[in-house]
């Protein structure tokens, strides 16, 4: 089973995307003036491509900053992995172990040690 992996960019990220696509922008329509009055028809319509391009690449950050919020469950610039295994996870783990040393497969001393293991991880 795949996990899924969010990210939530930082707040100072999403600016600074902002800024570099504005300074983009600003480069794209300065050189199209400039392609235009040679007349240069390829490098005119790759710049209007440059410019589509950055518009919606600036668009998404500045959509990014006006949805920001600062929520503690996924705080900005941490990858939060859903977890799979919830707390079913952890009691079928126990019932596990716990039928491996009614079995006799494993030694108290390793049913305590592995038991410690699965305790200490977050709940």
């Amino acid at each position: 089973m795949s996990q899924k992996a969010y990210f939530k960019a930082p707040k100072i990220a999403l600016i600074a995307g902002v800024v570099t696509a504005a300074a983009f922008l600003v480069f794209g329509v300065f050189f199209f003036t400039v392609l235009a009055k040679e007349g240069s028809t390829v490098g005119m319509v790759f710049m209007v491509l440059w410019i589509l391009v950055v518009t919606l690449i600036g668009g998404v950050q500045v959509y990014n900053l006006a949805n920001y919020k600062n929520d503690e469950k996924n705080t900005a610039g941490e990858i939060v992995f859903a977890d799979p295994a919830s707390d079913n996870g952890f009691a079928e783990k126990l019932r596990k172990l716990d039928s491996l040393k009614k079995d006799g497969l494993i030694s108290e001393d390793e049913f305590k040690k592995k038991r410690a293991e699965i305790m200490d991880k977050k709940w």
